[in-house]
């Protein structure tokens, strides 16, 4: 298991297979766009995933400095129901 290099994301969610859940987390994380992204990114690089650029931008509109008309993830492209 990789520890958490951020201790942000939970270390139960650093592995590879779990891309899916740490997006829903990253989503749902009350946090600005930068941090997010950079979150995400790391979590990647610390487990050898490759990210598509549609869960870049699911991650990046739902930040609290993204919130207003088109900011919703889920009709962005991509966004909690596509990571089940």
């Amino acid at each position: 298991m990789t520890t958490s290099p951020t201790d942000i994301i939970p270390e139960e969610l650093m592995h590879a297979e779990r891309k899916a859940d740490v997006i829903k987390f990253l989503i749902a994380a009350p946090a600005e766009a930068k941090l997010k992204k950079s979150l995400l990114l790391g979590w990647a690089q610390a487990v050898g995933v490759r990210l598509q650029a549609r869960e870049y931008r699911a991650v990046e509109q739902s930040a609290i400095d993204r919130e207003g008309p088109g900011s919703d993830p889920t009709t962005a492209g991509a966004g909690p129901r596509d990571y089940k």
